[in-house]
């Protein structure tokens, strides 16, 4: 009995990479957006994103979890922005007048406004 919850893999007819790999190859440059190289990745379906230089040489490969980690942030960031933006300058009130908490992204307000 398997223990792999997809479908069986067996051996395609491929015998070197050049079989394997998608083309024409998709890649971006360094100095393209991060938001353009995701759009680019998930309309050509991939998860890796080879980035070449001006001459189309490899100089690194982004993949899906770096593009990702340009929009996390720390909930110690979050909370300094939340309490100076929106408490003190949208509500005008002092920081101390609402608590506020972050756990994994999630801002929890508490209090009388």
């Amino acid at each position: 009995m398997s223990r792999w919850p997809g479908p069986a893999l067996s051996p395609g007819p491929a015998r070197t990479a050049g079989a394997l790999m998608s083309a024409p190859a998709v890649a971006v440059h360094p100095e393209q957006s991060v938001p353009d190289a995701a759009r680019l990745m998930e309309r050509s379906r991939i998860g890796r994103l080879p980035v070449v230089d001006e001459e189309d040489r490899l100089i690194g490969i982004a993949t899906r979890r770096d593009l990702l980690r340009g929009f996390l942030r720390a909930d110690e960031e979050i909370l300094r922005q939340g309490i100076d933006d929106i408490v003190v300058g949208e509500l005008g009130l002092s920081p101390d007048t609402v608590t506020v908490s972050v756990r994994d992204g999630v801002v929890t307000p508490k209090g009388r406004v």
